[in-house]
């Protein structure tokens, strides 16, 4: 006699898990943008950015507090956000193709080529600056 399959204990809705995740973002993204020297609360922030995206009307907020949402932090937060979705996706590339679910970039020399190559470039004195260390980097962990 064969044993009989498990059954699941419960089911994965993928739909409901990327709708929670991308509200879970938005509220970070906005929440992230208050932060800063200058107060601006969250709904401060909510009202340029409807205003800005033409969901609302004025905010009411002088120029140069809608200049530092729209312009300062929401492109930085944004840019961390996608930094952050590049690297999760690079983790699973990494523990898929590895078929190694604790795969990390120091198991195939990333990241001792990443560090060669800064170190090359700060002893060869290629560049004038961080763009070139960070390329020095960038190709030693490709090499």
């Amino acid at each position: 006699m064969s044993p009989r399959p498990m059954a699941r204990s419960g089911r994965f809705n993928a739909g409901l898990v990327t709708a929670v995740g991308v509200v879970l973002l938005a509220v970070s993204v906005v929440t992230a943008i208050t932060f800063g020297p200058a107060d601006l609360g969250v709904g401060q922030v909510w009202s340029v950015l409807a205003s800005r995206l033409h969901l609302a009307g004025d905010p009411g907020l002088t120029t140069l507090q809608v200049a530092m949402v729209w312009q300062l932090r929401l492109p930085r937060v944004l840019l961390a956000a996608a930094c952050g979705a590049s690297l999760s996706i690079c983790g699973v590339i990494m523990q898929s193709l590895l078929r190694n679910a604790l795969a990390e970039p120091y198991l195939l020399g990333i990241s001792a080529g990443a560090s060669t190559g800064a170190v090359l470039v700060t002893i060869v004195g290629v560049g004038g600056g961080a763009i070139s260390m960070t390329m020095g980097a960038f190709f030693g962990a490709v090499l």
